[in-house]
């Protein structure tokens, strides 16, 4: 998916800048080459009746475009005098927000790990070297590049937020929302690969320790010297899916 959005040369925003660059371009011009070009990507969608919207499909589902008003804005640019007396405001955070660097001017750091992100990555320095004014995709594939960048260079972690409601009140959960929000930010599909793995290990003496009160009030057998033997009496007494669970050498897997 993100390479249909950033590869070059024919991404969506490659075409949206070679399309901004001509004179005779339209939006109608634009849309009729993306749907010569990716009519058949498996995350393309192109609408059955005839308009001004194109889908992609994102892990987290389909979304439509209306191309209407793209090139003006992404043309949306201005002019070198103005920039240049911004730069030159005496005030600090109006100067940082027109210098160089924020209008896409300087090269940005080139990503190492290769495919759609090393395809954005030069856009922004030939850009400076031919001294065409950036567009808003261009600084887009920029900012992209610089944050695959950094993502390569470190080892990040992610904190998925849930929203338990849509009204912001405490004490209500939407189980349709939540769910929701499970489904497409991925984690159900972690959660079923991890379960595949039996990411739940516990050794032999620590299980029937802690779960052997299961094994008696079931009528199993939770005691006795062979702990392999007693963790998979707790586990059939508790009447745990056969599936579910395996006894290793040391450990329960589940």
């Amino acid at each position: 998916c993100l390479d249909l959005v950033v590869q070059k040369p024919m991404g969506v925003l490659s075409l949206l800048d070679e399309e901004s660059r001509f004179p005779k371009g339209t939006d109608a011009s634009f849309l009729t080459k993306l749907h010569q070009q990716h009519e058949k990507h498996p995350h393309y969608e192109k609408p059955r009746k005839q308009g001004s919207s194109f889908g992609i499909r994102h892990y987290a589902g389909q979304v439509m475009y209306d191309t209407a008003g793209f090139l003006d804005k992404n043309r949306d640019t201005l002019r070198p005098e103005v920039v240049g007396l911004f730069e030159k405001s005496g005030l600090p955070l109006v100067r940082e927000l027109f210098d160089d660097h924020a209008l896409g001017l300087v090269d940005q750091p080139k990503a190492t790990g290769g495919g759609a992100a090393a395809a954005a990555g030069s856009t922004v320095s030939r850009q400076k070297s031919t001294g065409k004014s950036p567009t808003v995709g261009s600084q887009f594939q920029g900012s992209l590049n610089e944050l695959m960048a950094t993502l390569e260079s470190c080892q990040p972690f992610f904190v998925r937020c849930l929203k338990p409601n849509a009204v912001k009140k405490p004490g209500e959960f939407d189980r349709e929302l939540v769910m929701h929000q499970l489904r497409y930010s991925g984690m159900m599909e972690t959660v079923r690969i991890r379960m595949l793995g039996f990411p739940v290990r516990k050794p032999f003496a620590d299980f029937c320790r802690r779960y052997r009160v299961i094994a008696a009030a079931a009528g199993a057998a939770g005691g006795g010297e062979d702990k392999a033997a007693a963790a998979a009496a707790i586990l059939r007494g508790a009447g745990v899916d056969g599936a579910l669970w395996r006894v290793g050498k040391s450990k329960v897997f589940m």
